[in-house]
């Protein structure tokens, strides 16, 4: 199989020139096989939320490569990358953003409505879909999300990042704030998204127990790659 992303020492560094200047990566190496399950493990701090959003376009990185299917990622327009975040690389962030008060189909719908090729008449086909294929049914839809159980909101999110049928889904802690229960459910539903769509699926956490379940895992500290 191919490598869909990979990070060519990369650095990025926040607050450049101030006081509170931050390295948060530091000449980070890393590849992700297309169709893998993989786990980028850390603690709070070590870099791996930034590599999500370096990978899905909502940040920059000042030095290095990081390219999508061969394709350069700091080339790209501003057009281009809000293209490529929303038809190609979903996220899922860990606050999992979403509207509270809106329902779970509004919430769903939300990319499809910036998404140019989806043909309004299909919205509604796509959303019901899209919001079965979590494991969620007919008396959800209506409901708002303010309604909902934690389990319940994580899997609307994960229904909204599968919406435009992307090729990749980056999961940022997508179990931090679950019980037991609920975040084993959450990961064995990556795991048949991956297995039946060939999804490639990056989830990042902090939980040894959650990584165990990927394909592969790779671990970061202070800003570098150090396993995997």
């Amino acid at each position: 199989m191919k490598d869909i992303i990979k990070l060519t020492d990369v650095y990025k560094r926040y607050n450049s020139g101030k006081p509170n200047e931050f390295l948060a990566l530091k000449g980070v190496n890393l590849n992700v096989v297309e169709g893998e399950l993989l786990g980028l493990i850390g603690v709070s701090g070590s870099g791996k939320s930034t590599i999500l959003h370096i990978i899905s376009c909502l940040d920059s990185y000042e030095s290095g490569s990081c390219t999508y299917n061969g394709e350069e990622l700091k080339e790209l327009t501003e057009k281009q990358r809000n293209e490529l975040r929303n038809k190609e690389i979903s996220i899922i962030m860990q606050d999992m953003s979403l509207i509270p008060d809106d329902t779970v189909y509004k919430n769903v719908s939300i990319p499809l409505m910036f998404n140019k090729d989806v043909p309004y008449k299909d919205i509604k086909k796509k959303t019901l879909e899209a919001i079965k294929h979590v494991g969620l049914n007919d008396n959800h839809i209506k409901r708002k999300v303010t309604e909902l159980s934690g389990g319940q909101k994580q899997r609307v999110a994960i229904a909204k990042a599968l919406v435009s049928n992307p090729k990749v889904l980056l999961a940022d802690e997508p179990t931090a704030s679950l019980d037991k229960k609920s975040s084993n459910d959450i990961i064995e539903l990556f795991k048949k998204i991956n297995r039946d769509r060939g999804l490639t699926i990056v989830i990042v956490t902090h939980d040894p127990k959650v990584a165990e379940q990927c394909d592969r895992i790779i671990e970061i500290s202070d800003g570098q790659i150090v396993e995997g």
